[in-house]
């Protein structure tokens, strides 16, 4: 049983991120996981609370933070685990 958390707040104001799109012809998590995120919703993936997601992660739920490695350390719920779902990649090369 898993939990995911994307921090939405987080991802809205891309200019508080490191990537921007007018600098990467690639899309970038802040470009990507607005559809992302429908996506899941649509799928019937359900938003609960940070009290619900405590009370979960108090029952066996693992949180699963999916933000990039360097937004989990610098804050993250206590317990929770990252994975991301996007990875920097540098260069043209798709591996």
């Amino acid at each position: 049983m898993a939990l995911v958390a994307a921090f939405r707040e987080d991802i809205r104001d891309s200019s508080t991120h490191p990537c921007h799109p007018e600098q990467h012809p690639i899309p970038c998590p802040t470009q990507v996981w607005p559809v992302v995120w429908q996506t899941l919703v649509d799928e019937g993936v359900k938003t609960v609370t940070c009290e619900q997601a405590e009370s979960m992660m108090k029952k066996g739920w693992t949180l699963v933070d999916v933000r990039l490695e360097a937004d989990y350390e610098r804050q993250h719920a206590e317990g929770a685990i990252n994975v991301p779902l996007y990875r920097p990649v540098q260069g043209t090369e798709f591996w």
